[in-house]
């Protein structure tokens, strides 16, 4: 009996404990309500320069386990156009008074969250939230759509996890109109969110295990994304990072229909902005990997294998960018044929990030310059560092390396505007072996054949012939018809100019200045 007697008083001392440690949570959510909403509208306000948040909230009612309030969050006008820049998003595509949120929101007090306890979690928590979006009556599955659960921890870090339930739509069997996709499938999918109390270290995971489009001819396969966001600690930053398990796109609106696949899509990025006193400048790094890229249509099937693609660039001063952008593909085959590899390597230096884009540099790094003059380069590098293609028979490469100053941009940069003037150095290298050249048009030729033969080679040679005929009259170019110790049969080209030097040689062979730009003017 007297066990009991404990039993039962031990329970009335725990709820007379649970009760008022709920109660005590509800008042630290009272006192600290409003510099946390505060808070979240800073850090938003502050990452982007496109919109301004607002959050209010109005009802409040604190009970003993719970705390109610009917929250709005609202988009209450665009920045300025001086903030924003025409030509990034225009003005009038950003939404005005625009409300994303309206509805009441359910706060549950610790130590023992009630949404918490249903799910039979009895780690303490200062507080915990759930919020249910209904799907729209049009959709098969009338199950809740998106459940967001909220919990907060004794050090006010916060996570966030929101799950949708599948999704399922036929236009034919739930009564789309017109304008409708005519089929939809998503999988469940979670979104976690982290953050300290402070928003200083945070993360955020995405997972989708299947979306599937179809709209009349025209229909998407994506299976596994996921994407993971990490905001850097050192630094004004953020790290992320895309993997697609494969994306599958299926064309029929033409008069001939392809079926394109993308397997093992990675994409990973980082960007940081200089941070310290008086400190400027930015990073940009960036880098795509495809394990294979397969398109087919009725005739055809081109597969490229190991596709990788990467950009990386940096500014010490939020005027001119540094920068190199790469591309490799480790396999061609074209129907039968393995045509080869290719790579791809371009650098630049000193160059103005506010001539192609005067948003893009204000958006990436807060900066704004009313007096930087963007209709010139003032003094600019190119360097085209090697373009290959490499076969059975050999490799086929160029490059262009070019040094530029006071290049006229105002209607934009291209070629054309480059005047004798502009340039301080230029080199030019071209190599193309005719029987690497020849292979690779008999390949493609006979593509659907197992190998080519040596007719099919002959027969691209003769079609080289003519083509030749013409670059043998420039003297930009140097035809080698029959192969000698220094060259292959083939097209070569060697062109290299120097204004300090001085230096102008086209094909080993000195000349003038202006005898060296008329030649590549005339060509």
């Amino acid at each position: 009996m007297k066990k009991s007697v404990i039993a039962i008083g031990v329970i009335a001392v725990l709820g007379c404990a649970w009760i008022g440690a709920s109660w005590y949570t509800g008042n630290m959510i009272e006192e600290k309500i409003d510099r946390k909403l505060n808070q979240f509208e800073t850090v938003v306000n502050s990452q982007q320069n496109y919109f301004d948040l607002q959050l209010s909230y109005t009802d409040y009612e604190k009970g003993v386990f719970s705390t109610s309030f009917h929250l709005k969050a609202e988009i209450i006008k665009p920045r300025t156009e001086a903030e924003i820049y025409e030509g990034f998003f225009e003005p009038s595509s950003i939404p005005i008074n625009k409300v994303i949120f309206d509805d009441t929101v359910t706060i549950y007090h610790g130590p023992f969250p009630l949404n918490r306890l249903k799910s039979f979690s009895l780690m303490p928590k200062l507080a915990g939230a759930e919020y249910t979006i209904k799907q729209d009556e049009t959709v098969s599955n009338l199950e809740p759509q998106l459940i967001a659960g909220l919990v907060v921890d004794y050090s006010e870090n916060m996570e966030l996890n929101v799950n949708s339930q599948p999704l399922v739509y036929n236009k034919e069997k739930d009564g789309g109109t017109e304008h409708d996709v005519d089929h939809v499938d998503i999988s469940a999918t979670n979104l976690y969110f982290f953050t300290d109390k402070q928003f200083t270290q945070s993360t955020l995971n995405y997972q989708m295990d299947k979306l599937i489009m179809q709209k009349d001819d025209l229909g998407f396969d994506v299976r596994n994304f996921t994407l993971n966001v990490i905001p850097q600690k050192d630094q004004q930053g953020v790290d992320g990072k895309v993997t697609v398990d494969s994306l599958t796109i299926s064309d029929n609106r033409g008069y001939r229909a392809y079926d394109t696949e993308l397997k093992g899509i990675t994409y990973t990025m980082g960007f940081s902005i200089a941070d310290g006193i008086n400190a400027i400048g930015f990073t940009n790094n960036n880098l795509i990997n495809i394990e294979q890229l397969n398109v087919l249509s009725e005739d055809n099937e081109t597969t490229l294998n190991s596709i990788q693609l990467t950009s990386n660039n940096y500014s010490n001063d939020n005027v001119n960018i540094y920068g190199d952008l790469s591309f490799n593909l480790d396999q061609w085959k074209q129907d039968m044929q393995l045509l080869g590899r290719g790579e791809m390597k371009f650098s630049y230096v000193n160059l103005p990030l506010k001539t192609f884009s005067n948003s893009l540099m204000n958006q990436l790094t807060g900066y704004y310059d009313e007096t930087f003059d963007a209709s010139k380069f003032e003094h600019v590098t190119f360097n085209l560092e090697n373009v290959s293609w490499t076969n059975t028979q050999g490799t086929m490469d160029f490059s262009l390396f070019m040094n530029l100053s006071d290049v006229d941009v105002s209607d934009g940069f291209s070629l054309s505007s480059v005047e004798e003037e502009n340039v301080d150095d230029f080199k030019f290298n071209l190599s193309v072996p005719f029987d690497v050249l020849a292979y690779s048009i008999a390949q493609i030729e006979n593509s659907n054949a197992p190998e080519v033969s040596s007719n099919d080679i002959q027969e691209a040679h003769q079609t080289l012939q003519y083509l030749t005929m013409f670059l043998a009259r420039s003297p930009v170019f140097n035809v080698v018809d029959f192969s000698n110790d220094e060259y292959k049969a083939g097209v070569y080209s060697q062109l290299e100019y120097s204004r300090n030097n001085p230096k102008a040689e086209i094909n080993g062979e000195p000349v003038t200045a202006q005898r060296f730009f008329k030649v590549i003017g005339n060509f």
